[in-house]
C-alpha cells in the first residue's frame, strides 16, 4: 500500500495503451482496502506464492 488510494481501470493492465480506458480513484477507498486485507490475511483463500507455483508446475502435463 502506497498512499491510501484505491484506483479502478476498466480493462487489463495488459491492454494498457491498446484498448481505449480510464482509470478512476474511488471515493471511499478505506472500505475497499480492509475487504482486501480481510481476503490477503485468510489462509484459505490465499497462499504464498512459492505453494502456487509449485502446485502450478505439478499440474502441468508435459
Amino acid at each position: 500500500m502506497i498512499d491510501q488510494a484505491v484506483w479502478f481501470t476498466g480493462n487489463s493492465l495488459n491492454s494498457l495503451g491498446i484498448r481505449a480506458g480510464m482509470m478512476i480513484s474511488l471515493p471511499a477507498p478505506d472500505v475497499v482496502i480492509a475487504k482486501l486485507e480481510e481476503i490477503m490475511s485468510d489462509v484459505q483463500r490465499t497462499k504464498p506464492l512459492a505453494d502456487w507455483v509449485a502446485q502450478r508446475q505439478s499440474n502441468r502435463t508435459t
